[in-house]
């Protein structure tokens, strides 16, 4: 039988971040001769921080059929599927976790799926039915100011934040809610100051690792007005954006006189968040913050940008056609930009294909003019309708 004080010892080493110790105890106890549903589960609760997820879901499969009515099991395994952002089973799971023992850190965790997918309305309603559990819940508290914050409701926001920072001016969340709230009334400089305070308690934070990346971001006007607006339009429903983008399009084509504000608005939103990055890969601070994807996405966008900027001297000394290459060149920096938001392999391949499809189309307009003595404008036309349309339709491609 497994004593109490092996299972503390092996809790206490996952949450130091110890795992490959942890594993090392678990395996011993394994070993040993001693099974049980709940060593299986911090088997699999190890394997899932390790994002080793094919493993962490047999493992929590093996514990829930030695013991199929313990709820934690099926918490954990909600928890893997969520970081696998299998959302429908971690949203099943949950579902079956709560059945068995409605818990408040249960309820957090389904808010979070339902977060996760921007479905804001399920998810405030979740975290408020873990409040009735309990209302001072940390965690919970947090999760409904993050989706106040995130919805627009900055009054209640704010209220919120207040008071969990005075009562616990500690915790991390509270210091990423406010960090937030602070960047979307443009004050950025406070903005980095929460996010560095929530990296000081848990440096593993996405939130505040994503958070501190905007506001330093923010030091840049053309950022910091892009990204209100997108936070604006993260307020709206899905429905809400799309009708949006065909309003304006419908507007520019009734009066086409609006039709230069509407292109600064599309590409002035495009390519300041690439050129960001690319500045950030040179900042000692927001380079170390990157994910190894954006870092990637990044030096991929310098060498395009580079190209441009070379073909734009070869556009006016040489031919033309130059000029369309480094369009290519240009535009084929947003997918570029976008790989690390997209974790769908289809979706992924799709906008690939794109960024390739604008550089080809680019060098094929140089190709044309300047080695088969033709007119560049077949290379042209095609880049201008997959760029018009790849404006209008790629926040289709993200997840």
């Amino acid at each position: 039988m497994i004593g109490f004080e092996t299972y503390t010892t092996i809790e206490n080493l996952i949450n130091n971040e110890k795992y490959d110790q942890a594993l090392e105890k678990i395996d011993k106890t394994f070993e040993a001769g001693n099974v049980s549903s709940y060593l299986y589960c911090l088997k699999a609760m190890v394997f899932c921080e390790k994002e080793n997820y094919e493993s962490a879901e047999e493992l929590i499969n093996q514990a829930i059929e030695i013991d199929p009515e313990d709820d934690y099991n099926f918490y954990t395994k909600s928890r893997i599927n969520f970081h696998k952002v299998d959302f429908k089973t971690a949203e099943a799971t949950i579902a079956e976790a709560v059945r068995i023992n409605p818990r408040v850190e249960y309820y957090g965790l389904w808010a979070s799926i339902y977060f996760g997918q921007k479905n804001y309305k399920q998810a405030e309603i979740k975290v408020k039915e873990g409040l009735e559990l309990d209302p001072n819940d940390d965690h919970c508290l947090n999760l409904l100011t993050l989706i106040y914050n995130v919805t627009g409701n900055n009054q209640e926001a704010k209220s919120n934040i207040d008071e969990l920072l005075e009562q616990n001016p500690e915790n991390a969340f509270s210091h990423i809610n406010a960090g937030y709230q602070e960047l979307r009334t443009g004050n950025h400089k406070k903005a980095k100051e929460h996010y560095s305070i929530a990296l000081m308690k848990n440096p593993n934070n996405e939130l505040a690792r994503s958070g501190m990346l905007e506001a330093i971001k923010s030091s840049n006007f053309a950022y910091r007005w892009v990204l209100k607006y997108s936070m604006w339009l993260n307020t709206l429903s899905k429905p809400a954006r799309i009708g949006l983008l065909i309003g304006l399009i419908i507007v520019v084509k009734i009066i086409p006189v609006l039709l230069p504000f509407y292109l600064v608005l599309v590409f002035g939103t495009w390519f300041v968040g690439p050129v960001s990055d690319v500045i950030l890969i040179f900042d000692k601070y927001g380079r170390n913050l990157l994910e190894k994807t954006t870092k990637i996405s990044a030096y991929i966008n310098i060498a395009l940008f580079g190209l441009a900027i070379l073909c734009i001297p070869g556009g006016i000394l040489i031919n033309g056609a130059l000029f369309i290459t480094a369009l290519g060149f240009l535009v084929a920096t947003v997918p570029v930009y976008h790989f690390d938001m997209i974790t769908n392999k289809i979706k992924f391949a799709v906008n690939a294909l794109i960024a390739i499809a604008m550089v080809s189309l680019g060098c094929y307009a140089a190709v044309l003019s300047l080695i088969m003595d033709k007119s560049w404008s077949s290379a042209f036309l095609p880049l201008l309708v997959l760029t018009v349309v790849y404006s209008w339709f790629n926040g289709l491609l993200e997840d």
